[in-house]
C-alpha cells in the first residue's frame, strides 16, 4: 500500500525525464501546438521538448511501467489524455516574453474512480489478503477503471490554461507546467485516487486489527 499511495502522491509532482524530440517552436502558438499534442498522446519526450532547458516534468511511470498496476494506471492516464482537447484563445507577445491562452476541455473522472473503488473494493481486500498481495488488488482495480473508462463517458469539463513562454535560441520554450495542467492530464481524479488508497489502506488496517 505505502508503495502505491508514493505513486498517487508523487503525481502531484508532476514529473517526467529529459529526452529529445523535434517539434515546431518558431512561433508561441506552435510551440502551445506541439505542447498540446504531446499531451494527448502523453509523449514525454515532446512535451520535455517545449520546455526551456528541455525540461517540462518528470515521471519514470511513463517511461518504464515495471508493475501490472503501474501499466494499468498508466494505461487509464492514456485514455484521459486521449480525450484532451483545446482551443487557443489568445495570445500575447512582449519581446522576448509570450503568454498563450488556451480553453483546454477534459473528461472529469473523479466521479467514476470512485464508483469503481466501491465496485472492486471486496476483491481488493481478498487479493490484499491472498498471496498475490497489493499489487494485485491495484491491478485489478485500476483494470477495472479502464474498463470502466472506454464504456462510460465521463462529464467533460473546460478550464482555462496559460502558458508562459521565453524566446530562447532555439525557438520559444514554456517556462513551466501550468498547475491547471495536473487537473487535466489526469481528469481531476488525483485526489480521488489518493482518497481510494488511502481507504483500501484504512479498511485492510481495520479487518487485520479485529
Amino acid at each position: 500500500m505505502k508503495r502505491t499511495i508514493a505513486l498517487l502522491c508523487a503525481l502531484l509532482l508532476v514529473f517526467f525525464t529529459l529526452t529529445a524530440c523535434g517539434g515546431s517552436y518558431d512561433k508561441p502558438q506552435k510551440t502551445a501546438k506541439t505542447f498540446f499534442k504531446a499531451v494527448q498522446t502523453l509523449d514525454v519526450a515532446a512535451i520535455n521538448a517545449c520546455g526551456e532547458n528541455g525540461r517540462l516534468v518528470e515521471w519514470e511511470l511513463l517511461q518504464q511501467p515495471v508493475a501490472d498496476d503501474d501499466a494499468q494506471l498508466l494505461a487509464f492516464l492514456r485514455e484521459l489524455a486521449a480525450k484532451i482537447s483545446y482551443r487557443i484563445t489568445e495570445t500575447v507577445v512582449d519581446g522576448d516574453i509570450a503568454t498563450v491562452q488556451a480553453a483546454v476541455s477534459y473528461a472529469d473522472a473523479a466521479m467514476l474512480v470512485k464508483s469503481t473503488m466501491t465496485d472492486v473494493m471486496a476483491d481488493m481486500l481478498t487479493a490484499l489478503f491472498s498471496d498475490t498481495g497489493e499489487e494485485d488488488g491495484w491491478t485489478r482495480f485500476f483494470a477495472k477503471l479502464n474498463e470502466n473508462l472506454k464504456t462510460q463517458s465521463p462529464t467533460e469539463q473546460t478550464t482555462d490554461v496559460t502558458l508562459s513562454m521565453v524566446k530562447t535560441d532555439d525557438g520559444w520554450r514554456i517556462r513551466e507546467m501550468p498547475d491547471a495542467m495536473l487537473t487535466v492530464m489526469t481528469g481531476n481524479s488525483i485526489e480521488t485516487l489518493r482518497e481510494a488508497a488511502d481507504t483500501f489502506s484504512g479498511v485492510a488496517s481495520a479487518q487485520v486489527e479485529a
